[in-house]
């Protein structure tokens, strides 16, 4: 594991710091770190006047405002109804029940989950305690609403899993969920509970890692995934020395969102773990260690048994968190990131073994960031791929399969109609303007004389019918 370790470190080289020395990087990350407090939503305002204003912006910052608003976008909606994953009927007769479902809890907040380490020597404790404050809960109400209990996750293995009745923001500043919302951050802080979305522990799984695994997580930060994966490559520590350790290679482009990673893996306090620095797509080739044969191991690259390829993606998998997704929603972006995501897979598995598995996942719902990825994928291969299917390692998990057909649609021409519909009417409000001004200046009897810029022809007056038997100027 030392000469590992050694090898990936001379491979990455070392990392230049963006600030002109240590101090300015060291004030850079605090910045950073200010701002991710305040997007979290556990940061003061800087300005409490702000904080009076009850606009949209900050009501969907706060959370709240899947309350108070319905959001809405129709070229989303009829972009996923054309690709056919949700059974559409165009009869207003026929039952679209669960298209409306889906759009329903599309614009209901989403749940705040968490797990519970399974190698904490309390954990059963915690479950109780954990039982016991849902109870207190669910005995109140605020602002009519009933909080509802917390319910475990079936489908995750040992029972390690729940969910809460409410999202991550009420917990914080509903009075009745306080002693929740404490319970939570301490265990949080002392490594006993990880918390992540339900969505979020699914690659993990699907993955079917064990404890003597070499895996590699390309796109890592902020560390969820790679906290759930290590909990399992750990166990490789109790071994003897006659049995192979696991290792986690965490990879993540961005160094800010790095030192999230750190922060997030930290409480395991495992040494099982490497944390690098560079772009996937990029990822180096490492050299083995095995044999013994210099020039032998000098010739072969080390390959990892797990490959996690969570890349980057739209995310408008995520409207139920970021309600700010509705308004900006394109099929753009969705065709921008394919070319990014299909060349950081094919790395991943040029750095995977044989019989190895990797998992390619996205936190979109568009085809073309997920089913036409993987479809170019097993197209590239020339037959050395085979695409499993992960419901085998989630035997409890309700799912569906993928398209094996998707249209591709540009919103181009919409996006196109829509911007000039608002220029038309910024002009429409400039000549009003204009003519109210010259109305203004010119007094009455002015009012029926035209102003010098040409009229819009929507707005003029229908002659009258004498008018127009006897002219045919307009």
């Amino acid at each position: 594991l030392d000469s590992l370790i050694h090898t990936i470190r001379s491979n990455m080289g070392k990392r230049h710091l963006k600030g002109a020395n240590k101090s300015d990087e060291k004030r850079r990350r605090k910045e950073f770190a200010e701002n991710w407090k305040k997007v979290r939503g556990d940061g003061k305002p800087i300005d409490q006047d702000q904080q009076s204003i009850p606009n949209t912006e900050q009501i969907h910052h706060r959370g709240d405002g899947w309350n108070n608003s319905n959001p809405q976008n129709d070229r989303f909606e009829a972009f996923y109804k054309c690709q056919g994953f949700i059974a559409v009927s165009d009869d207003p007769n026929s039952d679209n029940s669960d298209w409306d479902k889906f759009i329903q809890f599309l614009r209901l907040p989403l749940p705040a989950c968490f797990r519970i380490c399974p190698d904490f020597a309390f954990a059963q404790s915690l479950r109780d305690q954990l039982l016991n404050l849902s109870l207190q809960a669910t005995e109140l109400q605020e602002k009519g609403r009933e909080i509802d209990a917390v319910e475990k996750l079936k489908w995750v293995p040992n029972g390690s899993a729940y969910k809460l009745g409410t999202d991550r923001r009420s917990i914080r500043k509903l009075e009745c969920l306080q002693n929740l919302h404490k319970w939570m951050k301490q265990h949080t802080d002392n490594g006993n509970i990880t918390r992540q979305e339900a969505v979020s522990m699914v690659p993990p799984l699907a993955l079917d890692v064990q404890p003597h695994h070499f895996c590699l997580d390309m796109c890592a930060a902020p560390g969820s995934k790679t906290s759930q994966l290590l909990e399992i490559v750990n166990r490789s520590l109790q071994y003897g020395d006659d049995q192979r350790q696991g290792l986690v290679v965490a990879n993540d482009s961005d160094t800010d969102r790095a030192y999230m990673l750190v922060h997030q893996c930290r409480r395991i306090n495992s040494p099982l773990l490497i944390v690098t620095t560079h772009k996937g797509q990029l990822f180096p080739s490492l050299l083995s260690t095995e044999g013994t044969d210099q020039q032998a191991r000098s010739a072969s690259h080390f390959l990892f048994d797990r490959v996690l390829c969570d890349v980057p993606c739209s995310g408008d998998g995520t409207l139920r968190k970021n309600p700010a997704i509705w308004s900006k929603w394109n099929t753009s972006s969705s065709m921008t990131l394919h070319p990014l995501q299909l060349i950081i897979a094919q790395r991943g598995l040029q750095l995977l073994k044989e019989d190895g598995l990797m998992v390619y996942s996205t936190c979109s719902m568009s085809p073309y960031e997920d089913e036409a990825v993987v479809a170019e994928l097993l197209r590239s291969s020339g037959g050395s791929l085979e695409l499993v299917d992960a419901r085998q390692f989630l035997p409890l998990f309700t799912a569906r399969s993928g398209l094996a057909s998707w249209h591709v649609l540009d919103d181009f021409l919409a996006a196109r109609q829509q911007q000039k519909a608002k220029e038309r009417q910024k002009r429409d409000a400039k000549m009003q303007q204009k003519r109210q001004q010259y109305a203004a200046e010119h007094g009455a009897e002015s009012d029926a004389e035209e102003p010098s810029e040409p009229q819009d022809p929507a707005e003029k007056e229908e002659p009258s019918p004498q008018a127009s038997s006897s002219s045919s100027e307009p």
